[in-house]
């Protein structure tokens, strides 16, 4: 009896930033839950702050961001078997990789559980896909929740604790931290961390993420989010009538952190301030490493 050959896919993989989606085309061959995997071609397609600010909402950047994606697989792609982008703000739902649906695609474009830029991953793949004729993915979505019930509770009835977080980031970390060890995931428990604009600290145990903390509300201040701030001040700012509802939302999810203090989101600028001995860069430096680990 003859073997048959190890199949060959080629899969473009989109993920979606705040100011660039970030691309890739890899060549999966072999068989089995394990193939071989090659890395073709990845490039992080950087966006304009004053392009994006052209755009009302984020699923107004999807055909600005298409071209992108589809100029960097005109160059690098041959024929591709599949696309898979990164997951939304979807409904809670277990980590993993899955077809994207039309409900899928719905909740992605109302924003059912937010507006962010990973969301455009669901869309960018379903639109590329749809003109080759191939299927489309998504993997670890933003809303993935594994959380347990004993961490969903706030301290106030009125309000749970959800899970929204880097799920895509931090599960790839955790299944590279198995490889290291030697170690099968199911075996681990691991703290895993996400450094971004938004960061993410996640308890993850038997590969399950069972407490996080909401990267959009909660946890260290990042490079233009808030993070947690403290209930009383923050509740006389909301009726200080500075600012309006969503002026206040847009404050806290993208003009605040590092940006606020100090007018810029590139951290590496940042470090140079105060490698240079700018004190109030060094300060602010020193204050989000120590959140991060006092999370």
């Amino acid at each position: 009896m003859t073997s048959s050959p190890p199949r060959t896919l080629d899969i473009l993989a989109i993920n979606p930033g705040n100011t660039s989606t970030k691309v890739g085309v890899y060549r999966l061959e072999g068989d089995g839950a394990s193939p071989g995997v090659h890395r073709i071609a990845e490039q992080t397609l950087r966006h304009d702050d004053g392009d994006l600010a052209q755009f009302e909402t984020i699923p107004d950047q999807l055909d600005y961001r298409l071209r992108a994606v589809e100029d960097f697989a005109r160059e690098h792609a041959g024929d591709l078997d599949a696309i898979v982008g990164r997951g939304g703000l979807l409904r809670p739902i277990e980590g993993g990789t899955y077809p994207i649906t039309p409900a899928i695609l719905n909740d992605l474009r109302t924003g059912f559980g937010g507006h962010h830029a990973s969301n455009l991953g669901g869309l960018l793949s379903a639109a590329m896909a749809e003109k080759l004729g191939i299927p489309s993915y998504i993997v670890d979505p933003v809303s993935v929740d594994e959380m347990r019930d004993v961490a969903r509770v706030s301290g106030l009835p009125d309000i749970d604790r959800i899970s929204q977080w880097h799920a895509l980031n931090c599960r790839a970390a955790a299944r590279e931290a198995s490889t290291r060890l030697g170690t099968p995931l199911d075996e681990l428990k691991l703290v895993v961390v996400h450094l971004g604009s938004g960061i993410t600290v996640a308890a993850m145990e038997e590969g399950r993420a069972v407490d996080v903390n909401n990267a959009v509300a909660e946890g260290p201040f990042g490079a233009d989010r808030a993070g947690g701030l403290p209930a009383t001040g923050l509740v006389d700012l909301a009726f200080s009538g500075k600012y309006s509802r969503e002026e206040l939302r847009k404050a806290l999810m993208g003009g605040a952190g590092l940006f606020a203090y100090l007018g810029t989101r590139d951290v590496r600028s940042i470090e140079e301030r105060a490698e240079t001995g700018d004190r109030r860069a060094m300060l602010l430096i020193e204050a989000m490493v120590y959140q991060i680990a006092k999370e």
